[in-house]
């Protein structure tokens, strides 16, 4: 059951670091591609870019969200677990 929990976190781990790459990268792409838009002329480009941009910030969002419901779920179990109410 160890070794089962142990993996669980490592592939948990593993998808946060992952989420936070998507988030840097969606935000990256999205500044060069307002930048060269910008550069360019081009408001489809300019576009593509805040859609990358607000892509990501959802993303986040979505992130911090889940953290919070762990943290409370987290909570609410130590309680029921001491037994107090």
């Amino acid at each position: 059951m160890i070794e089962l929990a142990t993996t669980r976190e490592s592939i948990a781990q593993r998808g946060i670091r992952l989420e936070y790459f998507t988030i840097a990268w969606n935000s990256l792409e999205g500044l060069v591609a307002v930048v060269a838009g910008r550069i360019a002329g081009s408001i489809s480009l300019v576009g593509f870019g805040s859609g990358r941009v607000t892509i990501a910030q959802s993303v986040g969002h979505v992130n911090l969200t889940q953290a919070e419901l762990n943290q409370g779920a987290q909570e609410t179990a130590a309680v029921k677990a001491s037994g107090k109410r």
